[in-house]
């Protein structure tokens, strides 16, 4: 873990204080605040928008107090991380280092991940992860990738690999962890059958008990399930459909 927090703040800090003067200049300039830096093309505003509805009226909706409009098209889970930091520091001006934090724990888990084949191959990994241009350029701007990275990788390493395939807390976890993921980019719904296939595959070839298979495949449907109710409550009361 030292060598990716060491790595990861040596090379990501410079670039987040070169943002921090640019956001200075577009200020200075008069630009509109919720369009300075971090925020940063037309999703990363509709996020800001989001948050900032979210903290101010306790809903997930676009427009001022005349206009209300609950929204459907994207996933709380990022707008409730942006009114939660907004709360706290008062900005989104240091948002980018909490994206930073995500970057470490998402190339600590690609380690943890690698190393069950060798140990270089778990920090190299990791290292690809963070030196990625694709990573830093996301990590500074206010947007759902990096997050969402973190909490997929989190859910596949609670059940394939921090425990044995039949720890009723791993995939209880995994479930969970993944339903924040779909929160964040809905896009991972579809991904509990593939991971549901293959964790099921894995314990066959294990010989594992059939009833112990259903069961923990159960579990982790379960709390993944679980994690999305209240949206789709949500949902279907706003827009009379049961979806995300």
């Amino acid at each position: 873990l030292t060598i990716f927090v060491t790595v990861t703040m040596a090379f990501y800090l410079p670039f987040f204080f070169h943002l921090l003067d640019i956001r200075k200049s577009q200020i200075n300039k008069g630009d509109d605040l919720r369009t300075v830096l971090p925020i940063y093309g037309s999703d990363s505003i509709g996020y800001g928008i989001l948050g900032d509805n979210l903290l101010q009226k306790g809903s997930l909706s676009y427009g001022g107090s005349s206009s209300h409009k609950p929204d459907t098209f994207r996933t709380p889970g990022l707008p409730a991380m942006l009114a939660v930091f907004k709360a706290v520091s008062g900005s989104y001006k240091y948002f980018p280092l909490l994206q930073i934090a995500f970057v470490i724990g998402t190339a600590f888990l690609i380690y943890k991940i690698g190393r069950k084949f060798s140990e270089t191959v778990g920090v190299v990994a990791g290292l690809f992860y963070i030196f990625d241009p694709t990573t830093i350029f996301h990590a500074l701007n206010v947007n759902s990738d990096i997050a969402f990275s973190f909490f997929l990788i989190l859910s596949v390493y609670c059940l394939f690999f921090r425990d044995q395939e039949t720890s009723y807390y791993s995939v209880f976890d995994g479930g969970v962890v993944l339903g924040v993921a779909t929160l964040i980019r809905p896009i991972s719904m579809y991904l509990i059958v593939p991971l549901v296939l293959v964790y099921i595959f894995i314990l066959i070839t294990k010989s594992i008990d059939k009833k112990i298979i259903l069961k923990m495949a159960g579990i982790f449907i379960a709390s993944f399930v679980l994690m999305l109710a209240p949206w789709f409550v949500r949902n279907k009361l706003v827009a009379d459909t049961w979806g995300l």
